[in-house]
């Protein structure tokens, strides 16, 4: 696999389960988590957008029973929006 260069998506695997994050440098990743680097993909810049990608990315490894190791996002996902009290 050629090595990507910027922005980007990644999924990373320890042997037991898989990582999904995204980097404004996806080269620079490779110190930052444990396991793998399985995939990584090109993404938007912008934090927020790659923010929507992971976490949809995230959700959909979830819901298909991928073993993941983003546990909190999977819970509460950190897309950068804050919603109204009438909405919570």
């Amino acid at each position: 696999m050629a090595k990507l260069r910027g922005p980007g998506i990644y999924i990373r695997h320890n042997g037991s389960e898989y990582y999904v994050g995204h980097s404004k440098d996806v080269s620079n990743r490779d110190a930052h988590h444990s396991g793998r680097l399985l995939a990584a993909f090109v993404a938007p810049e912008d934090t927020h957008e790659r923010r929507l990608i992971e976490t949809e990315m995230i959700q959909f490894m979830d819901a298909a029973g991928v073993p993941l190791a983003n546990i909190h996002q999977r819970k509460e996902p950190k897309v950068g929006i804050e919603l109204d009290e009438e909405y919570r």
